[in-house]
């Protein structure tokens, strides 16, 4: 098992990524790399996320300093996570289809 941006994961490789040693480094901030998740993003803001399905997505992530939560966005809606470690629905990814929160004190340190 690797980490990833506080993620951790069983690392898929995809188009884009680099082996060294067996060992796959995945970059969610290369926004060269595709998926054919439509809610994916590669770019600013993008970290690896655990999730039920095959392999972790990279999706955009904030941390609302406010409310003390983290917030992960799939395409424009946003999923608010209540608590470490729950599974969320992703919007329009289909049935069953979900993203595990990561630890808030991991995801936002400050």
């Amino acid at each position: 098992m690797h980490t990833a941006d506080y993620c951790p994961m069983n690392v898929v490789p995809l188009e884009g990524t680099n082996t060294m040693n067996g060992v796959f480094e995945f970059n969610c901030n290369n926004d060269t790399l595709t998926s054919d998740e439509a809610f994916e993003y590669f770019g600013d803001g993008s970290r690896c996320i655990e999730t039920n399905m095959d392999r972790p997505l990279c999706m955009r992530m904030v941390c609302d300093t406010d409310r003390q939560k983290v917030v992960i966005f799939a395409n424009n809606d946003r999923i608010i996570c209540q608590n470490d470690g729950d599974f969320m629905d992703i919007p329009g990814a289909g049935s069953g289809s979900k993203v595990q929160c990561p630890m808030l004190n991991l995801a936002c340190p400050e």
